[in-house]
């Protein structure tokens, strides 16, 4: 039963964010004074601004290549060109300050606009993290 309602929402956020990016954003049919989800000046303003995906990791940890690996095929299947989605890797051997100031207690950690992930995750959640960051990226 909630397997079926978190598919649901999700099909309306991949729905609403293809249209939110869709080619076709003019708007028909404006009922009772409703504005339009996403402008065109919104969508190419926020191409200046790339979504920056952060992915704490440490050199031995074989899950942090894993979870970059998946990271990658999620953006790439996602196809945000538009919006610039820049992936991140940080050693956290090598920025010890950034860690503790961020407070990183476990490896791989993904931080996605505000949201954060720790341990690995399955393709689902990062899609719907990525989603809710596109959103939040056009102002919506």
């Amino acid at each position: 039963m909630r397997r079926g309602k978190a598919r649901s929402q999700n099909r309306r956020r991949r729905e609403l964010t293809a249209r939110c990016l869709g080619e076709k954003r003019r708007e028909t049919g404006r009922a009772h004074g409703a504005k339009p989800v996403a402008s065109n000046e919104k969508v190419r303003s926020s191409r200046s601004y790339p979504i920056t995906v952060s992915v704490f990791t440490s050199g031995g940890c074989v899950f942090c290549k894993e979870a970059l690996a998946m990271i990658r095929e999620v953006t790439k299947n996602l196809s945000y060109d538009d919006l610039g989605i820049e992936i991140v890797e940080l050693p956290v051997d090598e920025k010890p300050d950034l860690v503790k100031s961020l407070d990183i207690l476990a490896v791989p950690t993904i931080q996605i606009g505000r949201s954060r992930v720790v341990g690995l995750p399955n393709v689902e959640e990062l899609e719907n993290l990525m989603h809710e960051a596109v959103l939040a990226r056009i102002g919506f």
